[in-house]
């Protein structure tokens, strides 16, 4: 397993926020382990000085941080705070291991929401910092900051109440009315929580009727992520391979003892579903050995598009062998499947999965799959069918 240094302190709640969340993302799909990290603590005070006042000193502070965590053998450095990234670019042509951008990351999954034009809170040094601008530049999305009176009244409400842990009711109204008055006026449609003490006080996905990006949630979902990596590898796979032969095997097996009802098992599926253009078939490798698999097709039937819309693809065949359950393989496998279905031009998913598969449900749940009413063949099946979607 990987071994992940986190540069904390910045706030200190902020790093405590971090440490369970990342805790509950990994026992979300390993609970029988923890991951491993070092935290090195620093000085916010001295942090937010720097910052203010001397921008090479506070390379120098957090690279001295770095090597302190390089020499507990860490395989790569997150720090957990935002406003540290106003210097990301120096401290990461010096780092002597990697590091893991929480802007980088968060610009990613704006892009994946198709977000276009997002408001940004946090300090002032990175609400006025071009760092956050420029990384979702790079994507096509523009970023809008509050104007001067509001960036003033932010900031002191940040560092003077949310660094030292006083997360106020009237602190909360106070930043969504910015954010109504900045989707009134700026049209923006979305919130970057560009604070790691921000969700702490605006606990919600949606403020004002706008999505917000949780900039804490989504560094930690890719710092375990990372941390899995060196043991799960996902490619596409032949579906007639030898690989695909026997997990589809091991599946229906399973599927079978579980649902011995007549017409409970749908176990069809076409080479030519899966083929280039149309679907994608993926088999996950636990450490080079074949331990699960996926696969997503690309809707063309008539009456499936008739009755679930154009642009839809179902992902089928979604398996992952007992002795590697809860080590983040099924997450991965429904990622790389999202993945596919993007690039066949895909935009929403559905698929069915059965009201004794308690696990499965779990996890489709919590990457965004909603339940929705049976479609298809599975109407014929719906006292053991659960079906659901996903826009993607």
């Amino acid at each position: 397993m990987s071994r992940v240094g986190i540069v904390g302190g910045l706030g200190p709640e902020s790093t405590i926020d971090y440490y369970r969340r990342l805790f509950e993302e990994w026992r979300m799909t390993d609970p029988s382990s923890s991951p491993s990290m070092v935290i090195d603590s620093l000085d916010v005070t001295t942090g937010l000085r720097l910052v203010d006042e001397d921008r090479p000193a506070l390379v120098e502070y957090l690279l001295e941080s770095l090597r302190r965590l390089a020499g507990a053998n860490v395989d790569f450095i997150a720090m957990t705070a935002n406003t540290p990234h106003i210097v990301f670019d120096e401290l990461a042509a010096r780092s002597p291991v990697p590091l893991l951008s929480i802007v980088d990351v968060c610009a990613d999954e704006a892009q994946r929401r198709g977000l276009r034009r997002l408001g940004l809170f946090g300090t002032r040094f990175t609400m006025e910092a071009s760092f956050y601008p420029e990384v979702f530049a790079r994507r096509g999305i523009e970023v809008v900051r509050p104007n001067a009176e509001e960036r003033v009244r932010v900031h002191d409400r940040y560092v003077g109440q949310l660094l030292p842990g006083d997360f106020r009711d009237e602190t909360r109204a106070e930043i969504v009315a910015v954010i109504e008055r900045m989707a009134r006026d700026e049209k923006i449609d979305g919130v970057i929580l560009g604070g790691t003490e921000l969700p702490l006080l605006l606990r919600a996905d949606v403020v004002a009727g706008l999505p917000t990006l949780d900039t804490t949630a989504l560094h930690v979902r890719a710092i375990a992520a990372r941390l899995r990596e060196p043991d799960v590898e996902i490619a596409t796979a032949p579906l007639t391979g030898d690989s695909a032969v026997r997990l589809i095997s091991a599946l229906n097996a399973e599927l079978a003892a579980a649902y011995p009802e007549p017409g409970a098992n749908h176990f069809r599926l076409d080479p030519t579903e899966v083929g280039p253009g149309v679907g994608a078939f993926v088999v996950a490798k636990w450490r080079g050995a074949p331990v699960g698999c996926g696969a997503v097709r690309r809707l063309s039937d008539p009456e499936l598009v008739s009755e679930l819309g154009p642009n839809v693809g179902e992902v089928k065949r979604m398996y992952v062998a007992p002795d590697v359950r809860g080590r983040g393989i099924g997450r991965g496998l429904l990622a790389r499947l999202e993945r596919e279905a993007r690039e066949l031009g895909v935009r929403r998913l559905v698929l069915e999965t059965g009201t004794r598969q308690l696990e499965a449900l779990r996890l489709y749940r919590a990457a965004g799959f909603v339940d929705i009413d049976p479609y298809g063949e599975y109407v014929a099946s719906a006292a053991t069918s659960v079906c659901l979607s996903k826009v993607l």
